[in-house]
C-alpha cells in the first residue's frame, strides 16, 4: 500500500513501517517473562478473572494498536507523504522551493537599445520574481558564470538574506556554464526538501544562439543540460521556465584570437603576431583599427578597410624581443561608437622567449668526421657548426653552435645517454641507435612524459625486436608504431631503370604542422629526394599520426603524444646512408619544424578564458617560497601549491575577470594573460522555435520584460502536518485509555489479604 504513495522521503516511511512493529514485539516479548506455576491458592482469583477476560484482551489490542499507529503515523509524517492537488484538496499549507539560476557571463554586459545592460534587466526581474513569492517558500542562486557556483546552497527561507546574496551576485567577465550550472542545481534538488511537484527553477539568460544547436536532432552541451534538468522535475513544461532577456540587435566588434606565428621563439628572431577580429553584427563595420602594445605603448597599428557581418579577418604584426624570459603582448581594436560589448576590444597574450633550446643527439655510430656518423647532418640542419679531429687520436670533437644559434645541438654517444640530465634539452633525437638499456628507455619516458620532445631516426643498425620490445610496448610505450624490416623500395614510376631503385616523399595531402609549410609546394627540394631503403611499419591506429608519406604510399614520418610531450619517427636515415634528403636544401626547414613540433610549449599555458584554472609547474626549491597573485588592478586570485604530474605545480585561479595578471614566486615573476571566451562575443540570441525544437517541450519560455502571471503555486499537498495532528490525538487518546483501563482494572482486582490470614 505504501508503495503507491510518494514520499519526500521514502526511506525514512520503510523506517515508519518497520518502527511500528516494535510495540508489538514488546506485548510478546512481555508475555514471554512469566511463567505459569500452579498455586491453589490463586484458583480464587482465576475464577474471578474469567469472567472479564474477553473484555480486557480487547482493550489490551486496542492500546496496542493504537501505539502502533503513533509510532507508524509518527515515521511517516517525518517521511512528508505527498499526492498532486485538486479541486477539493487545495495544496494551502504545502511549501515551494524556488531555484534560480542567473547567467552573469560576459554577454550579459551588453548594452541594449536603450542603454542598458542585459544584465540590468535580468537582476530586475529576478529581484522582482523573489517579492512575489509567499513568504513562506524557500529560494536558492546559483550563478552561471564558469565556473558555476551555488551562492545560495540549501533551501533558505529568510528574505532578507536571498536579497543580500542576490543584490551581491555581479555580472563577470567569464564564459556561460549551462552544463555546470544544471549540476549545481541538481545537486540542490537532489535533497528533498521539499515535494517533487513544489520544484520550480528559473533561468535567466540571454541563451546565445551559439550554445545552441542548428539542428534539433545534433545536440550541444547546452540542451542536453537543460533537458536533463527537465527530464528531472515532475511535469518539466510547468516547472522549467526560461526567462530570456530580450535582446536588441547589437552591433559588436571584438578580438577573437591572438597567436605567436612562429616556429622558434628565440631572442631577437621575429615573430609574426596574429590578432582574429571578428564583427558580430548585421551591417559591414568599416575603418576598425587594431593595436598591438607593449608595455602600454603602442608599437604597433594596422587599420581594417572593412570587416564583414558575422566574419572575421587578421590583423598581422612583425615584433621582436630583446631579452629572454615571459613578455606580454596586448592588442586592442577600436570598434566603432555603437560597439555594443566593450570588454572584448582587449586581449593579452603572454610568450615565453628563451635564448637557446638545447638539442640532445644520440649518434649510433660515430664517424672520423660528422658527416660520417649518423648525427652529423642533423646537427648541421639544426645549427651550423664545426668538427675537428682531436690530433692526440682521441676521436671527433664537436665544436659548439654559434651563440646566436636558437638551437643549440650536443651529440653524444648511447652509452653517454645514461648520464645526461635530460630534463635540461627541448629535444632529444635517437639517430640509428642500435638499443637502449631498459632505464634508459624509462629516462626517455619520463622525459617526453613530463612534456619533452623525442625524434628518432630509422637506420642499418635499429634492432626492431628489441624497439617493438621496450619502445612499442604493445601500444604502451613511446614510438608510434611497430617497427618491421629495412625495405628496399619497388621500382618507381619517376626512377629511371638504370638507376637502383627508389621512392620519393608525396607531396599530397600535407596537413600536419609540420610539413604545413611545403604544402602546395611540389617543386620543394623535399620532394626531389630519393629514399633506397626505409624501414616498414605498422602505424597504432589509436595513436599515430602520418605526417608524411612515400610515393609507394608506405608511411614515411609518423607522429603521437605520449603524456605532454610528442614523439617523431622517420623509417629512413639521419645521414646520407638510405637517403640523400640531407643534402637538400629543405632539409634544414624541414628539421626546424619537427624540433620545433616536439619542443615543449613552454608558457602557452599562461593564456587561458576568464573562470578557467592555471597550473604553473614549479621546482621543489620554489615551493616554499612566498606566492602572490595578483591582477593589474589589484585584484587577488586564490595561489596554492599543488602536486602536478610527477612534479609539483601552482594552481593559480579560476580567474575572476580577463586582463594582465602576475604571479610572483619568491624573486621570479610570472605573467598571464587573461581573455574572454570568444563564444561571448557573439550576442545573438535564440529564438523560442529553436528552444522547443531542441528540449521538445521540457520548459516554458518567456520574456524578462514582459512576463507576467508570477510564479506557479504549489502543484502537491504534503500531508506532514496533517499526520502531525493525528499522531497528538492518537497520543493523547492512548494516554486516556491507558489510565481508564488501569482505574478500571484496580477495582475489579479481588482482595486477597483475607484468604491468605486464612
Amino acid at each position: 500500500m505504501l508503495a503507491a504513495v510518494p514520499f519526500v522521503h521514502p526511506a525514512m516511511a520503510a523506517a515508519a513501517v518497520a518502527g511500528a512493529a516494535v510495540p508489538l514485539l514488546i506485548h510478546l516479548l512481555n508475555r514471554r517473562r512469566y511463567v505459569k506455576v500452579p498455586w491453589a491458592a490463586m484458583s480464587f482469583l482465576l475464577a474471578a478473572k474469567r469472567r472479564s477476560a474477553t473484555r480486557i484482551r480487547l482493550e489490551q489490542w486496542l492500546v496496542l494498536l493504537l501505539r502502533t499507529l503513533v509510532v507508524l503515523l509518527l515515521g511517516l509524517a517525518v517521511a512528508r507523504p505527498y499526492f498532486p492537488a485538486s479541486g477539493w484538496v487545495p495544496a494551502i499549507a504545502s511549501r515551494c522551493h524556488h531555484l534560480l539560476l542567473l547567467d552573469n557571463s560576459l554577454s550579459m554586459n551588453a548594452r541594449q537599445g536603450d542603454g542598458t545592460s542585459r544584465w540590468a534587466t535580468a537582476k530586475a526581474y529576478a529581484e522582482g520574481l523573489l517579492a512575489s513569492l509567499p513568504s513562506n517558500d524557500a529560494v536558492s542562486l546559483v550563478s552561471m558564470a564558469a565556473p558555476a557556483s551555488a551562492v545560495i546552497g540549501s533551501p533558505n527561507v529568510d528574505r532578507r538574506t536571498v536579497r543580500q546574496q542576490l543584490t551581491a551576485i555581479e555580472v563577470t567577465e567569464q564564459s556561460t556554464d549551462i552544463p555546470g550550472t544544471v549540476e549545481r542545481a541538481l545537486e540542490i534538488l537532489g535533497r528533498p526538501e521539499s515535494a517533487p511537484g513544489n520544484q520550480f527553477v528559473y533561468v535567466i539568460s540571454d541563451f546565445q544562439r551559439n550554445l545552441w544547436p542548428v539542428d534539433a536532432t545534433v545536440p550541444t552541451a547546452t540542451s542536453q543540460a537543460l533537458t536533463k534538468l527537465g527530464d528531472f522535475l515532475e511535469n518539466a513544461r510547468g516547472h522549467l521556465t526560461l526567462v530570456w532577456v530580450p535582446p536588441a540587435e547589437p552591433e559588436n566588434v571584438g578580438i577573437i584570437g591572438m597567436q605567436a606565428d612562429a616556429t622558434l621563439l628565440g631572442v631577437q628572431t621575429p615573430i609574426r603576431i596574429l590578432v582574429e577580429v571578428a564583427h558580430f553584427g548585421r551591417t559591414t563595420a568599416r575603418d576598425v583599427t587594431v593595436e598591438l602594445r607593449r608595455a602600454g605603448r603602442v608599437i604597433r597599428r594596422d587599420n581594417l578597410p572593412s570587416v564583414a557581418p558575422r566574419e572575421s579577418t587578421t590583423a598581422t604584426f612583425m615584433t621582436a624581443f630583446e631579452t629572454e624570459g615571459t613578455h606580454v603582448l596586448e592588442a586592442r581594436v577600436l570598434a566603432p561608437s555603437e560597439d555594443a560589448l566593450s570588454a572584448d576590444n582587449v586581449r593579452f597574450l603572454s610568450v615565453e622567449i628563451r635564448k637557446e633550446r638545447p638539442v640532445l643527439l644520440v649518434d649510433g655510430r660515430p664517424g672520423v668526421t660528422p658527416y660520417e656518423g649518423q648525427a652529423g647532418y642533423l646537427a648541421t640542419a639544426l645549427a651550423p657548426r664545426t668538427a675537428t679531429v682531436d690530433k692526440a687520436g682521441k676521436g671527433i670533437r664537436h665544436d659548439p653552435a654559434p651563440e646566436d644559434s636558437p638551437i643549440q645541438p650536443k651529440v653524444i654517444t648511447a652509452s653517454e645517454l645514461g648520464s645526461e640530465a635530460l630534463a635540461d634539452y627541448a629535444v632529444v633525437a635517437l639517430c640509428n641507435v642500435a638499443r637502449l638499456s631498459g632505464e634508459q628507455w624509462t629516462q626517455l619516458a619520463q622525459f617526453v612524459g613530463g612534456g619533452g620532445g623525442l625524434l628518432v631516426f630509422s637506420g642499418d643498425l635499429i634492432d626492431s625486436d628489441h624497439y617493438n620490445e621496450l619502445g612499442y610496448a604493445n601500444g604502451n610505450g613511446l614510438l608510434p608504431c611497430k617497427l618491421g624490416r629495412p625495405t628496399q623500395p619497388a621500382p618507381d614510376s619517376a626512377a629511371p631503370t638504370a638507376e637502383a631503385p627508389f621512392v620519393r616523399l608525396n607531396s599530397e595531402a600535407l596537413i600536419h604542422p609540420i610539413v604545413a609549410e611545403f604544402a602546395g609546394e611540389p617543386n620543394s627540394s623535399l620532394f626531389v629526394a630519393r629514399v633506397e631503403r626505409h624501414l616498414a611499419v605498422e602505424p597504432d591506429i589509436r595513436r599515430a599520426e602520418i605526417v608524411l608519406r612515400y610515393t609507394n604510399g608506405e608511411p614515411a614520418m609518423l607522429a603521437s603524444s605520449f603524456g605532454r610531450g610528442r614523439v617523431v619517427l622517420l623509417t629512413t636515415s639521419a645521414n646520407m646512408g638510405w637517403t640523400n634528403l640531407p643534402a637538400k636544401g629543405d632539409y634544414v626547414s624541414l628539421m626546424l619544424s619537427t624540433v620545433a613540433y616536439l619542443s615543449p610549449r613552454r608558457g602557452e599555458h599562461r593564456n587561458a578564458s576568464a573562470g578557467q584554472i592555471i597550473f604553473e609547474p614549479i621546482s621543489a626549491a620554489e615551493s616554499s617560497m612566498p606566492l602572490e597573485l595578483a591582477g593589474d588592478d589589484g585584484t587577488r586570485v586564490a595561489a596554492a601549491v599543488v602536486p602536478h604530474f610527477e612534479g609539483l605545480a601552482v594552481q593559480c585561479g579560476p580567474f575572476p575577470r580577463t586582463g594582465l595578471f602576475a604571479l610572483k614566486v619568491g624573486g621570479s615573476i610570472r605573467s598571464f594573460g587573461i581573455h574572454p571566451d570568444p563564444a561571448e562575443s557573439d550576442l545573438e540570441s535564440v529564438g523560442e522555435p529553436t528552444v522547443s525544437a531542441a528540449l521538445k517541450g521540457r520548459a516554458t519560455l518567456m520574456s524578462a520584460a514582459s512576463a507576467k502571471g508570477g510564479p506557479r503555486g504549489p502543484q502537491t499537498v504534503e500531508l506532514a502536518q496533517v499526520t502531525l495532528i493525528l499522531v497528538a490525538g492518537l497520543l493523547f487518546l492512548e494516554l486516556g485509555m491507558a489510565m481508564t483501563l488501569g482505574r478500571q482494572s484496580a477495582a475489579e482486582r479481588p482482595s486477597t489479604r483475607g484468604g491468605l490470614r486464612a
